[in-house]
């Protein structure tokens, strides 16, 4: 993997162990799901010359399945595991916190080939580079998924945190993606993304096995 940020460009590996998430063409998938376990990326910053953690995945799971008034089902997310607080404005080698989230809401169709959705969120963090190195903090998250075709899949999804106790440094993030699979087991990802201060895009070479 690729990419440049506001601070330069980096490089970035990733293992995310057969599982799925909303770009994944959705043949063979759960419709709306996001499933991950001990999944991790590592950045190479080109400027700083040095290696770090971007993210650990102890759990994540998002379920984003349409609301049926025959079968209602409420939307949900519950995740939890070391992420980099690029909100506090410091490089990222050095804004290492681990997190807890979660969160529930609605799910509709869009048409007949998107779904949107709306959550509530709470989240827990802790970690040095964090005020008193802490934060309990409130929030809302959207998203939408749009399957273009057979092989092209689009996504955005963002959250609005509030911080109400520990660290007050507010933040926002947005993602949003375009993933083109022309076979099952490789494919070809465009992603951008904001968390706070922060910017950066990238092209990925994704690789299933």
């Amino acid at each position: 993997r690729g990419g440049i940020g506001r601070a330069g460009s980096f490089r970035a590996w990733g293992w995310r162990p057969g599982y799925q998430d909303l770009l994944d063409r959705p043949h063979g998938f759960l419709h709306g799901s996001q499933i991950e376990s001990l999944s991790w990326r590592l950045r190479f910053d080109h400027v700083e010359r040095r290696v770090s953690i971007r993210d650990l995945r102890l759990i994540e799971v998002l379920s984003v399945e349409p609301w049926d008034p025959w079968m209602p089902k409420p939307s949900w997310v519950m995740g939890t595991g070391i992420e980099t607080a690029f909100e506090k404005g410091r490089s990222a080698s050095r804004s290492l916190i681990y997190e807890g989230h979660l969160g529930t809401g609605l799910a509709a169709n869009a048409g007949p080939k998107a779904t949107t959705w709306a959550m509530l969120m709470g989240e827990g963090a802790l970690g040095s580079v964090l005020d008193r190195g802490w934060r309990i903090a409130g929030g809302v998250r959207a998203g939408l998924t749009i399957n273009v075709s057979g092989a092209w899949r689009a996504a955005v999804d963002g959250e609005l945190t509030a911080p109400f106790l520990g660290d007050k440094t507010p933040n926002h993030r947005l993602n949003a993606g375009l993933n083109w699979a022309p076979h099952r087991d490789r494919a070809i990802r465009a992603e951008v993304g904001l968390r706070g201060p922060h910017r950066e895009g990238g092209i990925y070479a994704l690789f299933y096995h």
